[in-house]
């Protein structure tokens, strides 16, 4: 059994059209600068350093050595520990310490315009 079925053509009341470019902002007020881009990405850098490090002494190279095992699979086996450790590790903090640096930077710059706007 068939049923008839209607075919309905949809038109567009209004053609879409793109706001003009100067009614955009260029910027929003949560957006870094350049200049700032560059500074979050080097207390990332220094983060991730930091965070390197710190598993690097955790986890050193005779780790968990036993009279069973080769120094060089404890090595081996250190050595991977290390690299899953540091990747679970950043995973995890990294994401809440760029949301509290980008906070601290908005901060800073909101506070030397209301320093500015104030002379």
């Amino acid at each position: 059994m068939n049923l008839p079925v209607k075919i309905v053509k949809m038109e567009a009341k209004k053609p879409l059209t793109l706001p003009k470019k100067a009614s955009v902002p260029t910027t929003l007020s949560t957006q870094l600068t350049k200049s700032e881009n560059a500074v979050l990405q080097k207390k990332i850098k220094d983060y991730t350093a930091d965070l390197q490090r710190k598993i690097d002494e955790r986890y050193p190279d005779d780790y968990n050595k036993t009279t069973l095992m080769d120094d060089s699979i404890t090595q081996m086996k250190n050595e991977i520990l290390r690299k899953i450790k540091f990747y679970k590790q950043k995973e995890i903090s990294l994401p809440n310490f760029i949301r509290k640096t980008r906070e601290e930077l908005l901060e800073q710059r909101r506070k030397h315009v209301q320093v500015q706007e104030e002379q």
